[in-house]
């Protein structure tokens, strides 16, 4: 499996590294030091390797029906969207959803990075390979806790940045005054309350457009809880996949 999962990765052409998933050059970033490579390209003409193909052939065909699989019929297109779109409504409710199953604890909101979002999927089967077409990095899911007073700070963040994939946070905001309503579960924010975040490793360590949610402190880092691996799971049992039309953000002038 570990093989098969090496080639599934170099196939659907997923590289990235889980603390720099934005950069997509060719410099990946490893304990300080960067490792560069270069593309070289051999004439089509040159036969492949016979003992090579013979050796892989199995894996590739494993692999073929493992992304092949169809785990639901989606029923309307999954589009990035500014400051929401389908895409970011759909991600941002599976984590949400996830952690509180997998934490078996109170999760109030969940929020996502727009761009580790990495494909757009279109109504039809909805398949493994779209899965980890979205998500090609191994970020793992994390329930975070943070005060009342900085969910209001990471509301504006998040409206500043011309919004994020958010799930049950409510944000209004008027550019021309800075006037900002911020609801968690359709209700005003508690300053003194403490408030339950789910989010993957990633946004929490990176803080990337909301610098505030560094701030949070970690209740439950799922280190076993591949967000990828829970949106197969999500699209898996639903079957059908439908909705994510709710507003949560509204950005006027």
């Amino acid at each position: 499996m570990k093989i098969l999962s090496i080639i599934l990765l170099l196939t659907l052409s997923l590289f990235g590294c889980s603390a720099t998933q934005e950069k997509t050059t060719t410099n990946c970033e490893v304990s300080e030091k960067k490792i560069s490579y270069s593309e070289k390209y051999k004439d089509s003409s040159i036969d492949k390797d016979k003992d090579v193909e013979e050796f892989l052939s199995p894996y590739r065909k494993e692999l073929v029906d493992k992304t092949d699989k169809t785990l639901a019929e989606l029923k309307i297109d999954l589009r990035h969207g500014s400051p929401e779109g389908t895409l970011g409504r759909f991600a941002s409710t599976i984590i949400l959803e996830k952690a509180r199953e997998y934490s078996e604890k109170p999760v109030d909101f969940s929020v996502l990075n727009r761009g580790g979002l990495r494909k757009e999927i279109f109504k039809g089967d909805f398949k493994v390979r779209d899965a980890y077409e979205l998500m090609p990095f191994d970020n793992y899911i994390v329930r975070l806790s943070i005060s009342g007073d900085d969910v209001e700070k990471i509301c504006s963040e998040i409206a500043k940045n011309g919004g994020m994939p958010v799930s049950n946070l409510q944000i209004k905001y008027e550019k021309s005054s800075g006037k900002q309503e911020c609801r968690v579960n359709n209700e005003s924010i508690d300053k003194n309350r403490v408030y339950y975040i789910a989010t993957i490793n990633y946004l929490y360590q990176v803080g990337e457009g909301i610098p505030t949610i560094k701030k949070a402190k970690p209740e439950d880092m799922m280190y076993q809880r591949l967000f990828r691996d829970a949106i197969i799971e999500y699209a898996r049992d639903k079957k059908v996949l439908d909705g994510f039309s709710e507003k949560n953000i509204v950005i006027s002038e």
